[in-house]
C-alpha cells in the first residue's frame, strides 16, 4: 500500500504525529517504538545527514535505534534547512510485539514502512519480507489495515 500526501510537510506531520486513536487528547506518537532501519535526508543545497542506525543491544530487543531516539536529530536537521526540495528516505520496522500480534504464525520477517519525499514523489509505501513461501495472507492484510487506520486519523485530525 502506497498513500501520498500533497506537501512534504504534511508527510513530516505524520511522522512526527500519527496516533492510532481520534480521541486522544495528545496522543502518543505511534512511532515512537519502531525502528529506524534507514536514515536519510538530503537538502536542496546538498547538505546531507545519512546515519547509520545499527545497534548492538545486549538484550536482543532492537537491532536498530527506535524513533523516539532519532526524531530530535530528525526534526534538528529539518529546522536547520528548507524543507523544500529536500529529499527524506526513513524507513522503519514495526515493533516485534506488535508484528507477532498481526502475525502470530510468524509468516513473515519484517514489517517496514518507508517515508519517502523527493520532488513531486512524496509517500508512505509498507512492504513485508516472508519467511515461507507461499505465506499466509492474512497478517499483510492486518499490517495493511493498521497503516490505513494510521492514515486515516491522521487525515482526520488534520481535516483532509
Amino acid at each position: 500500500m502506497n498513500f501520498s500526501f500533497g506537501q512534504p510537510s504534511q508527510l513530516i506531520d505524520f511522522m512526527l504525529n500519527a496516533a492510532d486513536s481520534i480521541d486522544a487528547v495528545e496522543p502518543p506518537n505511534v512511532f515512537l517504538d519502531w525502528e529506524v532501519i534507514s536514515f536519510y535526508i538530503e537538502a536542496a543545497n546538498g547538505l546531507k545527514i545519512n546515519i547509520s542506525t545499527k545497534i548492538i543491544d545486549p538484550i536482543g530487543i532492537n537491532d536498530y535505534a527506535t524513533w523516539r531516539k532519532m526524531k530530535d536529530v530528525f526534526q534538528t536537521f529539518l529546522n536547520g534547512i528548507s524543507i523544500v526540495g529536500a529529499t527524506i528516505d526513513v524507513r522503519m520496522r514495526l515493533p516485534k510485539a506488535l508484528k507477532q500480534s498481526m502475525d502470530p504464525n510468524s509468516n513473515y520477517l519484517d514489517f517496514n514502512l518507508s517515508f519517502f519525499s523527493k520532488e513531486d514523489v512524496i509517500m508512505i509505501s509498507n512492504t513485508f519480507i516472508e519467511a515461507t513461501l507461499p505465506a499466509n495472507y492474512s497478517p499483510v492484510e492486518a499490517w495493511t489495515d493498521y497503516i490505513s487506520q494510521l492514515v486515516d486519523v491522521w487525515k482526520l485530525k488534520n481535516g483532509l
